[in-house]
């Protein structure tokens, strides 16, 4: 399989810890029938689990020169005021820019983020599936500092 790398960092956030949860659920016929064995799938941050409650994200305009930091501002203190704590980066939009995960971090909003594959059939070509390997290590360390 793949081989995982540990990345050391710090930061002063409010979370210490982390984890998806996923454990057995109890059998049950109507759900185990079509689905086969179920597990959980939720959160613990700090020991404690947490209600995921969000929106998807997508891109705030199609002009990204034209969203600002201050609409960034706004976009991320709404969701926060509407008790947002998680929000997905949808795979058919982009990589934000740096103060949007930093203003994720102050608002304490994490981000369940997708990597930028929708809607298409990609190719298996070693040269593509280089430059994949490219990105996604300089967004996981460019991004692996944020909540």
């Amino acid at each position: 399989g793949p081989k995982l790398c540990t990345i050391p960092w710090s930061k002063r956030i409010g979370l210490r810890s982390v984890e998806v949860i996923q454990d057995q659920l109890p059998y049950t016929p109507l759900v185990n029938i079509s689905l086969g064995p179920t597990r959980s799938f939720y959160f613990r941050v700090n020991g404690i689990p947490i209600y995921g409650k969000g929106a998807n994200s997508i891109p705030n305009g199609q002009f990204e020169s034209r969203v600002t930091p201050s609409v960034l501002w706004e976009t991320l203190s709404s969701a926060a005021a509407a008790h947002m704590t998680m929000l997905r980066l949808w795979g058919g939009g982009l990589f934000e820019r740096d103060e949007f995960y930093q203003y994720c971090d102050e608002l304490g909003i994490m981000i369940y983020h997708d990597l930028m594959f929708s809607d298409q059939i990609y190719p298996w070509d070693k040269p593509f599936l280089d430059s994949v390997s490219k990105e996604v290590r300089y967004q996981v360390q460019r991004l692996s500092q944020h909540a």
